[in-house]
């Protein structure tokens, strides 16, 4: 289940008995819950048998009706086909590794087209009409995505005693002062002269109203500092006898006029009232400032009679450039602070916000893959979606002390039982060379040569690939930059050049293996011992030189690193201490999908752009006791009493009833038990196969953990279970069974 999780879900049609068909999931032996449904699905295919008791209950039948059925979901193979892509509310684009974050290509400015939500129109002020339009700006430089390679961009980032093992495979973004600013222009500039408290400009402002009523220029260019007067209390619509509690002070309308509003505040142990005529502002006793903003009057006493007030602590503050912004005060380095620029000419350019911070280490807490960075307000955020992929396949690479190369025929020794670099691979196809394709190379490196052989799976030998030719200049080989192989890691995508280098020439041996993505600065160099007798100079023990990625020396590092490409060295310092290196490579180049807009907007995918595949069924799915096969793993439904292959699992009654009951909390004072889902490994079962215990002290138990184990392949239940390999089931009836216990 572990692969499937997150991933799209697909319920299938039912075929006759109960069984449904499709489903991907990888696993070799099922250890836990976690591992399942492998390996009793493997490549849309059903690799296993349900195995039913021959005189069995209809409970046990319908127990094996419902985990056929939730294993039909994982029985669906669901591909892309390259649809098209549809984002609403902003823009997204895919941004490489170790680089500056932009949206588009070079593109770092963004208005209405880019940002539907974002203003590009006209508004009304003083009796005339002034264009104007919003943009966010990102920073060309310093805002970048940041990886384990290149640990000055981001401290801390392979700090695995205090910030964990896994923080250099991941991807941050790291943001410094400035990099991210929202702005409102003024297209037409507004003169500041014709700005005050009865000429209010009004402008929708990161989603929210802004009332300015006072702007000045700043004429000093050394000193002075551009600013605004703004309204910042907060607006209530009252009725006659409503209450608004602001600061722990509740201020109370206590009766509307045509013209003026008695008002009354109490609370902290202050009190005072007074009449407020329409327009005018109350400074009241309590620190807490009253504006009635207008009136709407009926009659004396009418149930319609509203005031429109503004109550805060400040009623307007005025803010200089730099300086926090609304409900940013408090802090010490505020998070974001007012960018305003008036002009030399007394007009108003743009009012707007900017980052404030330098996120450039672990300790200040940057964003990664998942997360997001939101402007004030949630106004529009820049989020992290997802990488490109997910899929990855693992190299390792050790020494192995005593091999034989021979030719292409297999035939004749090239090298005879001498230390290799040997480089394995996840598939038969993982490692090319012009006309062959193998899991496997292998590399042999003296004084006298360097030879690169492949694995021959029909001969089961290491044949000849190829040389580097003897050259004693120095006593050394003469690859004085690198020798290509012409031999390529593949997965998928992805093509790694190898290459061999003498990194001593010309005085002496010190050849590399040096592997390289072209067109990447991230390559990566393995410095065994001149002699291949250990990873570096010293056997099983992590030292500096052995592992250098992207020009950095990882090689005692204690979490696993990831390349700008994508290429995720793991933990580099324990397997050092193996000698021994192992590294994940993508299926292509990974990136980041990096999305700036609306929170509530976001990239999706049509049905239409999904592919469904259903694998056919070719064997018999569901048998009974006497017919399993011993070859295959098994999920086998009834206890015990009613299925053989159970009682091979718990023993027979004569010799192992009390031990029935204890496995299936039997009650004896209730003469009642329970019912189990019980996970083997293939060691454990007497056909040396993984096994799948689905069975109850009676057969309403059973039943009741066949649903429960459905309910758990369909992604309802817990995921605490993923660690367990025994769950015990009891309830009055099917669909009301809990989960008592786990182990």
């Amino acid at each position: 289940m572990q692969e499937i999780k997150g991933k799209i879900k697909v319920v299938a049609a039912a075929l006759a008995g109960g069984l449904m068909i499709g489903a991907t999931m990888a696993g070799a032996v099922a250890a836990n819950l976690g591992d399942l449904p492998a390996p009793f699905v493997e490549n849309s295919q059903l690799n296993s048998q349900i195995v039913i008791g021959a005189n069995a209950a209809v409970a046990d039948v319908i127990a094996a009706a419902q985990v056929s059925a939730a294993l039909g979901e994982y029985m669906i193979s669901a591909v892309s086909t390259g649809g098209a892509t549809t984002v609403s509310g902003g823009t997204q684009d895919e941004d490489v590794l170790g680089a500056a974050v932009y949206i588009g290509l070079g593109k770092y400015t963004f208005k209405d087209n880019d940002i539907p939500k974002l203003q590009d129109t006209e508004i009304s002020f003083s009796d005339d009409t002034f264009d104007i339009h919003e943009e966010v700006i990102l920073g060309q430089t310093n805002l970048k995505l940041v990886t384990g390679v290149g640990t000055s961009d981001m401290s801390g980032i392979n700090d695995a005693d205090t910030y964990g093992s896994d923080v250099a495979s991941k991807t941050y973004m790291k943001v410094t002062e400035d990099d991210i600013t929202y702005k409102y222009v003024f297209d037409d500039n507004v003169p500041v002269g014709d700005i005050d408290t009865t000429h209010l400009l009004k402008i929708n402002f990161l989603g929210s109203q802004l009332e300015i009523s006072a702007a000045t220029e700043s004429n000093n260019a050394t000193s002075g500092v551009d600013e605004v007067t703004v309204s910042i209390g907060t607006e209530y619509v009252l009725a006659q006898g409503a209450t608004a509690v602001v600061d722990a002070k509740t201020v109370t309308v206590d009766t509307i006029g045509d013209s003026s509003v008695a008002l009354s505040i109490s609370g902290s142990g202050c009190s005072d009232t007074d009449f407020v005529s329409s327009g005018s502002t109350w400074e009241t006793s309590c620190g807490v400032d009253v504006k009635v903003e207008s009136i709407l009057y009926v009659d004396a006493g009418h149930a319609d009679n509203k005031v429109k007030v503004s109550i805060g602590t400040d009623i307007t503050k005025t803010y200089k450039h730099g300086e926090a912004y609304i409900g940013y005060e408090d802090e010490d380095t505020p998070t974001w602070v007012w960018d305003i620029l008036i002009g030399v000419d007394d007009k108003i350019d743009s009012i707007g916000v900017a980052y404030n911070l330098d996120i450039t280490s672990l300790d200040d807490s940057p964003i990664s893959v998942g997360g997001e960075l939101a402007l004030p307000g949630d106004f529009v955020v820049l989020r992290l979606v997802d990488y490109n992929t997910d899929t990855y396949g693992q190299f390792d690479v050790k020494i192995d002390s005593s091999e034989k190369i021979y030719d292409a025929a297999g035939t004749n020794l090239y090298v005879s039982n001498l230390p290799v670099l040997i480089f394995d691979g996840p598939e038969d196809d993982s490692f090319a060379g012009g006309s062959w394709e193998s899991e496997k190379i292998a590399i042999h490196l003296n004084a006298t040569g360097a030879y690169i052989g492949y694995w021959d799976t029909d001969k089961s030998k290491w044949l000849y690939h190829g040389k580097n030719e003897t050259n004693t200049i120095g006593g050394g080989l003469n690859f004085t930059a690198n020798w290509d192989t012409a031999v390529n890691i593949v997965q998928d995508d992805s093509i790694i050049d190898v290459y061999l280098r003498n990194a001593g020439y010309p005085t002496s041996v010190d050849a590399e293996a040096y592997l390289d993505v072209s067109g990447h600065a991230d390559t990566l160099i393995i410095d065994p011992a001149d002699d291949l007798s250990s990873l570096g100079a010293t056997a099983n023990q992590a030292e500096s030189g052995e592992v250098t990625l992207g020009g950095i020396d990882i090689s005692t590092y204690k979490t696993d690193v990831r390349s700008n490409y994508g290429i995720v060295l793991l933990n580099p310092d324990s397997n050092g201490d193996t000698d021994k290196v192992k590294f994940q490579v993508p299926d292509e180049q990974v990136k980041v999908n990096v999305y700036l807009g609306d929170p509530t907007g976001g990239a999706t995918a049509s049905a239409a752009d999904i592919t469904y595949t259903y694998a056919p069924i070719t064997t018999e799915v569901a048998v009974m006791d006497s017919e399993a096969s011993t070859t295959q793993p098994m999920i086998v439904i009834g206890g015990p009493g009613i299925n053989s292959l159970a009682q091979q699992l718990l023993g027979s009654r004569e010799t192992s009833f009390e031990e029935w009951k204890t496995f299936f909390g039997y009650d004896d004072a209730t003469a009642t038990g329970k019912g189990v889902i019980k996970v083997y490994d293939a060691a454990d079962t007497p056909w040396t196969q993984p096994a799948v215990l689905i069975a109850g002290w009676e057969a309403k138990d059973t039943r009741a953990a066949g649903y429960i184990f459905a309910k758990y392949l369909s992604q309802e239940a817990v995921s605490e279970w993923d660690s367990k390999t025994k769950v015990v089931i009891s309830g009055e009836t099917v669909t009301g069974s809990t989960v008592s216990s786990t182990e």
